[in-house]
């Protein structure tokens, strides 16, 4: 069934190739303000780099990639990787630099609850999904993470070698009043 399988690259880089697995049913692409494409491969745990003539540029190492985005303003690119754990995946949210200045990973954090998968049976498992957005409109990029266990959405502020949540939706609905 499609719920089992990802989408990944083959070695080529260009015939997309479709593989059972029990991880990444998402593919999620994201492009810079210089044209480059940025996939999801989860199948090689790593973010695919294509030009916007869609040659293979090179990748950037990651667990279990499910979203990626890029901040138009840095040219960062944030990544949501996985981790299993028992039953569930661990969420990530990783930082790394710019992609012409090597793309190194600078900074990451847990996100505080798990993508929970569910036995749908014949359809075999299905995990939660995840959203990931860059809001390049303050002064320090804010990354928005939404999805898991929780069903939440927190706001991470980039402050250079770490994240600073800003707003915890989840909390927030706890403490207002019926």
């Amino acid at each position: 069934w499609l719920y089992d399988s990802i989408f990944s690259f083959g070695p080529d880089g260009k015939l997309p190739l479709l593989q059972n697995t029990y991880y990444g049913k998402r593919w999620s692409e994201a492009a810079d303000a210089s044209g480059r494409i940025y996939v999801c491969d989860s199948a090689n745990q790593c973010i695919n780099v294509y030009s916007a003539a869609n040659a293979l540029l090179g990748t950037i190492p990651v667990s279990r990639p499910d979203m990626v985005a890029v901040s138009k303003k840095t040219g960062n690119v944030y990544v949501i990787g996985k981790v299993l754990t028992g039953s569930n995946f661990a969420m990530w949210l990783y930082k790394f630099g710019p992609y012409d200045n090597g793309a190194a990973k600078i900074c990451s954090v847990f996100t505080n609850y798990s993508i929970g998968t569910a036995n749908t049976g014949n359809y075999g498992k299905l995990t939660m999904r995840t959203s990931l957005a860059v809001n390049d409109s303050n002064s320090n990029p804010w990354v928005w993470v939404g999805g898991g266990n929780t069903i939440t959405v927190l706001a991470y502020e980039d402050a250079g070698n770490v994240f600073v949540v800003k707003k915890n939706f989840y909390q927030e609905s706890l403490n207002r009043p019926n």
